[in-house]
């Protein structure tokens, strides 16, 4: 395993923020309906999708439930550029 110096941490949690971001489009759900769903404001949750905030453990499977998804479609790192 590597290690990875904040550049590359900066650009995961980005990918991961558009993961979140698209998996929430194809569910149907808005931010304002989806963030009242995991207890926070329209800005909380934004702050996960821009990559500036990472969900806790309770928020991931909570977002798979919600979203109909799983964490795996959340992590997937098809396309990341390095």
């Amino acid at each position: 395993m590597t290690s990875c110096d904040r550049g590359d941490m900066k650009n995961i949690k980005r990918h991961i923020g558009k993961n979140l971001q698209n998996l929430r489009s194809v569910s149907g759900k808005t931010v304002e309906k989806l963030a009242g769903s995991l207890h926070m404001t329209k800005s909380e949750y934004r702050k996960f999708e821009r990559g500036k905030e990472e969900f806790s453990y309770r928020q991931i499977l909570d977002f798979c439930e919600i979203c109909d998804t799983t964490p795996n479609e959340i992590f997937d790192m098809d396309g990341l550029k390095h």
